[in-house]
C-alpha cells in the first residue's frame, strides 16, 4: 500500500505515524486488514502509548454518563442529552444502567458490583470482561465475604445513610477502590483498601491488587497510615492517591504527619505526599477530594460559599492554588454538591454540580477570565448520572 505524491513515493514513517494517530480506533482496526506493516505499527506498545498521548492532547474529548428515563426505566436516547449549544469541546459516551460506571482510567472503564464482581470495558474496542464470573480467581480475595456475615445493624446504618449517593448504593463504602494502569508494565490494576477486623470502624487498613494481565488478586501489606472509608481516590501517572486519617486531626502534634498517601502500581508500595501548608494550621471542610484534571492531582475543597482547588506540580513536592470560585456570586444555589472533572481551553473548568437528593447530575463550566459558572448542557426528562471524562485507546483487556 503506498499513500505518496503524484510522484508515486512512500510518506516518511513519521508522517504515517502521524496520519493514524488522528484515526478512530474501529477505522484502525479496519486498517490492519490492509497492511502487515500497518498491524504491526498499530499494535505496537510504542504507537498504542503515543496514540493515547494525542487522544488527551486534542480539545474535545468525551464524557462518560449513566441516563435513565424516570418513566420506562429504560435507556434514553442521546438527543435529549448533548452539551449546551452544541459545545464542540465535549460529547457525551453513554453506558447501559446496569453498568454502574466509577472509574476511567487512560481509555478504560471499571464498574464496580456487589458479590466481588467488576466489570472492566474499553468502549473503542468494544472488548469487556467481568471479574467474578465465568473465568476462576487463582486467588480469592480478602474481603468482606470471608470475613463472615455483618450484623443486621450495619445493613441497617448502610442503607440509611447511603441511599440518597447512588455510588454508594451501588457499591457498599466498607473498603476504598481505586483502578489505574501501571506505568512500566502496561497493566490495568484495581486496588483495594479494606477495614481488617472490625465493622465497627472505618479505618481501612489492609491492601490488596487485582491484574488484569495475571487475572489474580494479591495481597499487598498493610497501609502503613490508615485511610478513612467513604472518599474517592484518584488515580495519576501510574498511582493510586488517598486521605489519610490524620488530614482532619488538628493537634499541632499531628501536623508533619502524611495526609495523603500514593499507591505505586508497580512496585505496590506506599509513599507518604506532601500536602498545602494551610492544612496544618486549620481542619478542612468535609467536602474535599483528590481528582485527576489532566493528569495532575488536585484537591478540591468545598465550603458553603466557595470551591478552591490546588495543583500538585509533577514532582510532587509543591503546591499551588489555581481557582477560588465563588459559588454564591455565580448563581448556582439549587445546586450544592460540586466535582470538577475536566480542564478546557483557556483554563476553563468542566465541573459536575448536582442536589444531594437528587440522581440528575448537571455539567457546568466555570470561565476564570469572566468569573461565570454557567450550565454547559441540557437535559429534558431524564435522570443523569456524570461520570469521568473518556478518551479512546487501544489498550487490550485480554
Amino acid at each position: 500500500m503506498r499513500w505518496g505524491s503524484r510522484a508515486g513515493m512512500d510518506l516518511p514513517f513519521d508522517v504515517e505515524i502521524e496520519i493514524l494517530q488522528r484515526l478512530p480506533v474501529r477505522t484502525l482496526h479496519r486498517l490492519e486488514l490492509v497492511s502487515k506493516k500497518w498491524r504491526s505499527l498499530i499494535r505496537s506498545p510504542y504507537f498504542k502509548e503515543r496514540y493515547l498521548v494525542h487522544q488527551k492532547s486534542k480539545h474535545r474529548f468525551k464524557i462518560l454518563a449513566n441516563v435513565m428515563d424516570p418513566f420506562s426505566r429504560i435507556s434514553g436516547k442521546t438527543g435529549l442529552l448533548r452539551p449546551w449549544d452544541d459545545d464542540p469541546q465535549f460529547s457525551y459516551v453513554l453506558l447501559q444502567n446496569k453498568e454502574s460506571s466509577s472509574f476511567s482510567c487512560d481509555g478504560v472503564i471499571c464498574c464496580p458490583g456487589p458479590g466481588n464482581k467488576f466489570l472492566f470495558i474499553n468502549p473503542a474496542t468494544l472488548q469487556n470482561i467481568q471479574v467474578g464470573e465465568g473465568r476462576p480467581l487463582s486467588h480469592r480475595p480478602r474481603t468482606f465475604e470471608a470475613l463472615g456475615p455483618l450484623p443486621y445493624t450495619f445493613y441497617v446504618k448502610y442503607y440509611l445513610e447511603s441511599s440518597r449517593d447512588d455510588y454508594e448504593n451501588r457499591y457498599p463504602k466498607f473498603h476504598l477502590l481505586g483502578f489505574g494502569r501501571d506505568r512500566v508494565s502496561g497493566d490495568y490494576k484495581l486496588v483495594r483498601l479494606f477495614r481488617c477486623h472490625s465493622w465497627e470502624t472505618r479505618i481501612c487498613s489492609e491492601c490488596e491488587v487485582f491484574s488484569l494481565k495475571t487475572w489474580r488478586w494479591t495481597y499487598v501489606s498493610s497501609v502503613p497510615i490508615p485511610c478513612p472509608d467513604g472518599q474517592a481516590s484518584a488515580s495519576v501517572n501510574g498511582s493510586i492517591y488517598w486521605f489519610t486519617v490524620y488530614l482532619w486531626v488538628p493537634r499541632s502534634e499531628y501536623s508533619a504527619t502524611a495526609k495523603i498517601i500514593a499507591f505505586d502500581l508497580h512496585t505496590h508500595r506506599f509513599r507518604a505526599v506532601c500536602h498545602p501548608p494551610l492544612f496544618d494550621a486549620r481542619i478542612p471542610s468535609s467536602s474535599i477530594q483528590l481528582v485527576n484534571l489532566r493528569d495532575q492531582v488536585w484537591i478540591v475543597e468545598q465550603t458553603p460559599s466557595c470551591l478552591e482547588m490546588w495543583s500538585m506540580d509533577r514532582g510532587g513536592d509543591a503546591w499551588e492554588k489555581m481557582y477560588s470560585i465563588d459559588l454564591k456570586s455565580c448563581g448556582m444555589s439549587d445546586l450544592e454538591v460540586f466535582t470538577p472533572i475536566e480542564i478546557c481551553n483557556y483554563g476553563k473548568v468542566l465541573i459536575k454540580g448536582k442536589k444531594p437528593e437528587d440522581l440528575k447530575e448537571r455539567l457546568l463550566k466555570y470561565d476564570p477570565r469572566t468569573k461565570t459558572l454557567l450550565l454547559s448542557d441540557h437535559q429534558t426528562y431524564y435522570q443523569t448520572c456524570v461520570r469521568a471524562p473518556y478518551f479512546q485507546s487501544l489498550f487490550s483487556l485480554f
